[in-house]
């Protein structure tokens, strides 16, 4: 059979994090999976930044200008787009609409073109696109497999505004794919009738074994690396809290982050940038690392703080590495990292636990007591490779079909 995939996503390049690595990841995967085959990206927040991006010849749809068209009275009132898409009492209500028109056309007209593909959508993110996107899959009569990822599930699960796009989503939709078994377990208590549509499948990681196991460099002043940049949502104010408590206490150590600042939040993490960058010489900041892999590599331990999770690119790889490992137990983590030798899981909020654990961890690894077993941390590296990933999907796309 011939399949046509349309996935729909909020956001895509030129925004470059995790989720627009992932969607990138499967559309070419779907694609790959069977003959014939075609995928597109309907992309439903960002602007076109018209520099002809493509992705393995799968056309990007940015419907961002058409929408830009139809709220222009709602952009002179609120000053801007994202004014418009975080006001939920008033311009919200427009945008919803708005996007299901917009979809609706692009895929319609797809359908048209190609009438002898199966045409699937797969939405990412469950309260918005997936949202969106379920109403065009129940008025266009096809199927529709929605993804359910990162802060879609830790801030909106927990939110009672969102919890009729849960709701409406699950009861409707053909099969929900979650990033990690706390997703899948906290859904199914709320909403036990989809136990026979939902499966966890985990991020992949390219060429994951191929990659060297992490090796204590023995350092003389142990090196910290985060990568998780400077966000409410991602525990930063926690781990900076732990971080100076040590730089205070007189420990050799240094403390790298990596990543972006949280837009709305940047008046705030400039101030403490600039704080810890006058008080402590061994703190340094990237806004941006081309290869986080050789970043990650190059510390003694990982840790991020965050207050939740879908599957982290950044953890998975850490994990799989062996480098030792400070983080929250929450997302991918909370299930893999249990028992795990070079993992210390900590509860999300607590600068205290999180001060301790990064010290437990540096007592080991220079009394070099820290032995990692790398006969488990190979055989963990078979949960995340691109073949299992591929032939996860592929099975739900024949067990629905």
């Amino acid at each position: 059979m011939e399949y046509f995939f349309h996935i729909v996503t909020p956001q895509f390049y030129p925004v470059v994090g995790g989720s627009e690595k992932s969607v990138e990841r499967i559309a070419i995967l779907l694609k790959s999976i069977f003959n014939d085959s075609e995928s597109a990206i309907y992309v439903l927040d960002t602007s076109n930044p018209n520099d002809n991006y493509s992705v393995s010849d799968i056309k990007i749809n940015y419907l961002r200008d058409k929408k830009d068209f139809v709220l222009a009275p709602l952009i002179a009132i609120d000053g801007d787009f994202l004014n418009i898409i975080t006001n939920k009492k008033n311009s919200n209500r427009h945008i919803f609409k708005i996007d299901y028109f917009t979809l609706k056309s692009e895929i319609e007209s797809c359908i048209n073109y190609y009438p002898e593909h199966k045409h699937i959508i797969v939405s990412f993110y469950i309260t918005n696109s997936g949202y969106v996107a379920q109403h065009v899959a129940n008025n266009l009569n096809i199927s529709h497999i929605t993804s359910i990822r990162g802060s879609d599930f830790s801030l909106n699960f927990y939110n009672p505004n969102y919890y009729q796009s849960y709701d409406f989503v699950l009861k409707s939709v053909d099969y929900i794919v979650t990033t990690s078994k706390e997703q899948e377990n906290a859904l199914l208590k709320v909403f036990p009738a989809i136990s026979s549509k939902i499966s966890t499948v985990y991020n992949s990681i390219q060429n994951i074994h191929q990659l060297p196991l992490w090796k204590n460099s023995k350092r003389d002043r142990i090196k910290i690396v985060c990568d998780t940049g400077f966000s409410l949502k991602k525990g930063t104010h926690i781990l900076l809290e732990s971080i100076a408590n040590l730089f205070n206490s007189g420990y050799k150590i240094s403390f790298e982050i990596a990543g972006a600042i949280e837009d709305h939040e940047f008046k705030y993490w400039q101030s403490i940038i600039t704080e810890f960058e006058s008080k402590y010489s061994y703190f340094k900041y990237h806004n941006y690392i081309r290869e986080i892999r050789n970043f990650i590599y190059d510390g003694d331990i990982y840790c991020s703080a965050t207050l939740g999770e879908g599957c982290s690119n950044a953890r998975i790889f850490s994990f799989c590495i062996g480098i030792p490992m400070v983080t929250t137990s929450v997302g991918e983590m909370a299930h893999l990292g249990k028992n795990s030798e070079n993992v210390i899981l900590v509860p999300p909020i607590e600068p205290n636990l999180f001060t301790n654990s990064l010290l437990t961890l540096i007592d080991r690894i220079q009394s070099d007591k820290m032995q990692i077993d790398s006969s488990i941390i190979l055989a963990r590296r078979n949960q995340f490779t691109e073949n299992t990933e591929k032939y996860a999907w592929k099975n739900i796309i024949e067990k629905l079909f």
